[in-house]
């Protein structure tokens, strides 16, 4: 400010004019005022009696520099920037022949805010408890079904087609079926109905092979 400031010797003529750089034109500051006071909303996630006595004391502030706005144009202004939330309560507003007051307006908007979160409330209890319900349901019917598994009876350890009527055991060879009797448990020359054959065309072992 050294620059810029008069010399002078007196206390009085250097104030008034250090008061002339710093002093804000009133037109701007109430642009500013109207502004905020225009554009700003209330997001239905903080407290709404702390929102509107914001805007109040914006308005009060836009008095003092010599606008005139009334309580009236506030309310208004105040019910129009409230979320989709009030809707149903800025209806029911709207049908009143009276306007509300400020202090009014105050004692409807927290009760009305109260109201949508306990109706929220309600609404995340409802569907946490469907949920749970719908999880029950279906751990019952897995428990249904893997009782219905574990009672299932499955075939015994012992193989009874790999055994034959003298108790000893022959293994299976799969993909090679008996050529006479088509199963896939022994080979045709062990094939007890394809010897039995033989002895009643009274062909020999050896015959049969060639």
């Amino acid at each position: 400010m050294k620059g810029v400031m008069p010399e002078t010797d007196k206390a009085k003529v250097f104030l008034t004019e250090m008061g002339k750089r710093f002093k804000k034109s009133d037109k701007s500051e109430v642009g500013i005022l109207l502004n905020k006071l225009t554009r700003s909303s209330y997001d239905g996630k903080g407290n709404i009696r702390e929102y509107i006595v914001e805007q109040i004391e914006v308005v009060s502030k836009i008095r003092a520099l010599g606008l005139v706005l009334t309580d009236d144009q506030l309310v208004h202004l105040i019910m129009n920037n409230l979320p989709l939330q009030f809707g149903t309560f800025l209806v029911n507003y709207n049908t009143l022949k009276d306007m509300w007051t400020l202090d009014e307006l105050i004692t409807q908007c927290v009760q009305e805010e109260d109201r949508i979160r306990q109706m929220v409330k309600v609404q995340n209890v409802n569907m946490v408890t469907s949920g749970q319900g719908h999880g029950q349901g279906n751990k019952g019917k897995r428990k249904r079904k893997q009782g219905s598994n574990n009672g299932f009876s499955g075939p015994p350890s012992g193989n009874h087609e790999n055994q034959s009527g003298n108790g000893s055991k022959r293994k299976r060879v799969k993909g090679k079926p008996c050529f006479f009797c088509k199963k896939t448990s022994h080979l045709k020359k062990d094939c007890e109905g394809f010897k039995d054959w033989l002895i009643k065309k009274g062909i020999t072992t050896g015959q049969a092979t060639n």
